[in-house]
Order: C-alpha cells, then sequence, then structure tokens
C-alpha cells in the first residue's frame, strides 16, 4: 500500500499512479485521514528514511531535485510533520510544479520507503497569435518572452493578458479582449510533454470622448479647462489634428495640466475630487470630472532674504511680479528658475552669472588652508596683539593715530584668513567661548545639538541653507540695504 504524506495541488495533471490511500495537505500540521493496513501510521511517531524516490520529473535530475529537499537516507522525521510541508511549499514556491506529493510506499518497524512526485508545469511548444499582424505578434512574442521551452505558469498568462492590453489601450483601444488557450503536444511514446499556446487578440472598435463633463468650477470656464488638457479632447467634425480617442496616460498627464491651469489663475488649491468613465456604447464614451477650486490667491508682500550682490528693486525687476497681482504659481517658478530655457532672464540666472565669475577666478586654485587652534584663547590673543601694537608705538614704528582694523587684523593669529562668515557651534553650547571674538563681528552665528564626533555633510548643509535665508546687515538697516 502508499499513503500520501504531503501535498500541494493546483490543477488536475499527470496523476498516473494507483494509490489506495492518500493524505492531502491542507496546513501547516497536515490534516489527514487512513485506511486500515497492516502498518498503519502512528500520528505523533518519528520514522526513519529508508529510501528516497522522484517520480514524474521530466528535466529534473532525481538527484538534483532529493538534494534541494534536503532529505537523506537515515533522517527521522514524524510522518505526517512539519518538515515534509516545509519542504512542499518550498518546492512550490519555485514555480515549476503543478503537482507536489510525497508517498509512502513501504512501511517496516520505524523505516519507511518514501517516494516524491512532482509533475512540472508545461512548457511552450510554439505560440500562435490570431487578430493583429504578422509584425506585432513578434513584438509580443518578444516583449513576453513567449519562446519554446518556457514554462506556462499563471504569472506568465497574466502578465502577457496586461501587457496586451495596456498596448492596445493607449492605441485608442479601450475594450481590447486577449485569451489566451493551450492545447497538449503528445510526443511520440504518448506524454505530453509540452503544450501549443494560442493567444487571441480582439481589439473591438477604438473607443472616442463624445464629450468631457465638468463639475464644480465657477470661476473658470469648461472651454478653459478643456483647452488646457493636450491630448484628452471631445469628439469634433472640426477637429482634424487632435484626435478624440481615450488613452489612461495620456489622461493622468491632461489632468495636471488642468491642475496647472488653476494654478497659473490664482487657484493654488485647486484639486480634482473624482473623475469617472461612462461607457455610452462600445465606441463611445463620455468623461465626468469633478473638480475643488478653492480660494483664490494674490501675491502681497515680496521680501528678499540674504541677498548681499543685487538690491533689492533689483531683484523684484527681474522677478517681474507686483504686489496685488494674481497669484501664478508657473510664472514665479519661471521667474525663479525657467528650466525650459536655460539662458532665461530669471533669478537663478542672475546669481548663476556670479557663480560664474567666482569660478573663473578660482579655476587656479589647488590648495586648501587648514588651521588648527590648538590651546587656543581668544582673550590671549587680543591681549597678546595689544602688546605688540603697544610696543610698536613705544619704538616710534607706529603712530596711535594710524591704528585701524587693518592693523590689528595684521597682529592675529589668522591674520592671512579673511573674516569668518559662518561660526557653527555643536554640542547644544549657545555660548562663544572665548573663540575669535575679534573675528566674528559681523559672522552668522548657527547652534545645533549635534556633537562635533558625530557632524557630518548634511549637517554641514543645513548649516549653510540656514545661513542663506539670513539677511546680512553689517550694522546697516534693511531698509538701508534696499
Amino acid at each position: 500500500m502508499e499513503r500520501q504524506v504531503n501535498n500541494l495541488n493546483n490543477s488536475p495533471l499527470l496523476n498516473t499512479y494507483n494509490k489506495i490511500c492518500c493524505i492531502v495537505l491542507f496546513t501547516v500540521m497536515s490534516i489527514f485521514t487512513l485506511t486500515a493496513q497492516q502498518n498503519p501510521l502512528q500520528g505523533n511517531k518519528k520514522y526513519t528514511i529508508n529510501s528516497l524516490t522522484v517520480s514524474g520529473e521530466q528535466s529534473f535530475n532525481e538527484k538534483t531535485v532529493i538534494a534541494f529537499t534536503g532529505l537523506k537516507i537515515g533522517d527521522r522525521i514524524y510522518i505526517p510533520g512539519e518538515k515534509l510541508s516545509e519542504i512542499t511549499k518550498k518546492l512550490w514556491d519555485q514555480g515549476l510544479f503543478s503537482d507536489i506529493a510525497f508517498y509512502v510506499t513501504n512501511i517496516i518497524g520505524d523505516k519507511v520507503d518514501l517516494e516524491l512526485n512532482i509533475v512540472e508545469l508545461p512548457k511552450i511548444k510554439d505560440v500562435t497569435i490570431v487578430g493583429i499582424k504578422k509584425g506585432k505578434q513578434k513584438e509580443i512574442i518578444k516583449d513576453n518572452n513567449l519562446k519554446p521551452g518556457v514554462k506556462i505558469t499563471k504569472n506568465l498568462i497574466t502578465t502577457t493578458k496586461n501587457y496586451i492590453k495596456k498596448k492596445y489601450q493607449e492605441d485608442g483601444f479601450l475594450n481590447t479582449e486577449v485569451d489566451i488557450s493551450t492545447k497538449p503536444f503528445i510526443d511520440t511514446l504518448g506524454v505530453e510533454f509540452s503544450k501549443h499556446l494560442t493567444v487571441t487578440i480582439n481589439r473591438n472598435k477604438k473607443v472616442k470622448i463624445s464629450s468631457i463633463e465638468i463639475e464644480g468650477n465657477e470661476e473658470l470656464s469648461d472651454s478653459k479647462l478643456k483647452a488646457s488638457m493636450k491630448d484628452t479632447k471631445e469628439k469634433s467634425f472640426f477637429r482634424i489634428w487632435k484626435r478624440s480617442k481615450f488613452t489612461n496616460s495620456s489622461f493622468e498627464t491632461d489632468k495636471e495640466l488642468m491642475l496647472t491651469k488653476f494654478r497659473s489663475n490664482g487657484f493654488r488649491d485647486a484639486r480634482i475630487l473624482s473623475d469617472t468613465i461612462v461607457e455610452e456604447d462600445n465606441k463611445n464614451i463620455t468623461l465626468k470630472i469633478k473638480v475643488e477650486e478653492g480660494r483664490k490667491y494674490y501675491f502681497g508682500d515680496i521680501n528678499f532674504i540674504g541677498n548681499s550682490v543685487y538690491t533689492n528693486r533689483q531683484l523684484r525687476s527681474v522677478l517681474g511680479i507686483g504686489e496685488g497681482s494674481t497669484y501664478n504659481g508657473v510664472l514665479l517658478q519661471e521667474r525663479i528658475e525657467n528650466v525650459a530655457d536655460p539662458e532665461a532672464n530669471d533669478l537663478t540666472n542672475l546669481y548663476q552669472k556670479e557663480l560664474k565669475d567666482v569660478i573663473e577666478k578660482t579655476k587656479d586654485n589647488n590648495r586648501l588652508t587648514l588651521t588648527l587652534a590648538l590651546s587656543y584663547g581668544s582673550q590671549e590673543e587680543l591681549i597678546k596683539t595689544i602688546k605688540e601694537i603697544s610696543l610698536k608705538v613705544k619704538n616710534n614704528l607706529i603712530s596711535p593715530e594710524n591704528i585701524d582694523k587693518s592693523v590689528i587684523n595684521n597682529h592675529l593669529y589668522d591674520h592671512y584668513l579673511p573674516d569668518v562668515d559662518l561660526l557653527i557651534r555643536t554640542s547644544g553650547e549657545q555660548r562663544i567661548s572665548n573663540f575669535l571674538l575679534w573675528e566674528i563681528a559681523y559672522a552668522e552665528l548657527f547652534f545645533t545639538d549635534i556633537l562635533w564626533p558625530d557632524f557630518n555633510n548634511e549637517n554641514l548643509f543645513e548649516a549653510i541653507l540656514n545661513y542663506q535665508n539670513r539677511e546680512r546687515r553689517f550694522g546697516k538697516t534693511s531698509d538701508q540695504l534696499k
């Protein structure tokens, strides 16, 4: 007698064994039934594997399959049990088989002979595509890897159908139908070795947009919103260049263009609440789009922070947007940085000209200056500076009237460095701690809780961005900088 102890079955393919008693795996813990016999399997008992064979394989070597299971002669396992369930699931997850089952073919004491029966998924013998031209057939076969020898899996069937439908829907055939069928190929020995694959495609008629209905717009008219969409157009006798076919990809793009139209007219909060396709017949649809305009915005005060190269008046002239004008987010972005025109007269290019000048002036620079402050104290440095200058006054090397900022700078330890623009204080401390008291007179201070050993590039960029958004006045007022 043979007992089937673990099984996963997906289709009623080849199963020619005369099994008197079988156990079908439904859960990891194996629910099973037995008929009476001489040496029945006893529950909750371990058995020793006396022999292990594989049947049903066509293209897989028996030793390879056994090695994959991890089972060996002499292993002690529960039958049925979790070990065989795990192996069955492991084999099933490979996506190569339509049926997997373990059978006990003999029991002597606590020794069992196991047989692993596997039914391989069928392979493609050849492919026939019906309903389209030969040139398109080759493209579908290539893109979906429908080659002889490829396993026919559920995933292959599903992805091929979806690919074909999407392909023709993008050409306006919204109601494309795809059917994939197989026919066994029997070899000379009468064994089913592969299958003929037939793909039948019915594109049906192209779907036209008979009308577009927009709900919820009050300020902007239907005609303006419809015109904002580039490829999604209503059917019209007078339209020659723009066809009224419907495609999902074009519609998604055109909805964004509609929102851009709202935003360029002050409705920066506008959104599309829903869109619905209503089929009138197999050739015509109606698009229903529900929108929410939101409130209309206007430009108020326009302030520039951190501008030290150009005055506010110069920047306003380039921006070209006045107080009280209708908010236009699209125009604002173009005036800040027009990505469509690299040579545009926008704020980004205005400052990039300065950057290019800096790059040109520093193109030959190939060194960095590293300054280490060891046992440094700024008060002691200033005392040293005062003493040195006093000595020079005493020796008539300099007169008191000629002492200015440059004289003091020349006597500092870091006289070869420019003034500090940004001082970063780490570790959560918010004090200067006797550091560069003279040099940071007009420096911007940035405090962070990050410890110095943990301070990285991102933290540095954060400090620089913070610095760039500050207004550096150097002792002046904001009005004096205008």
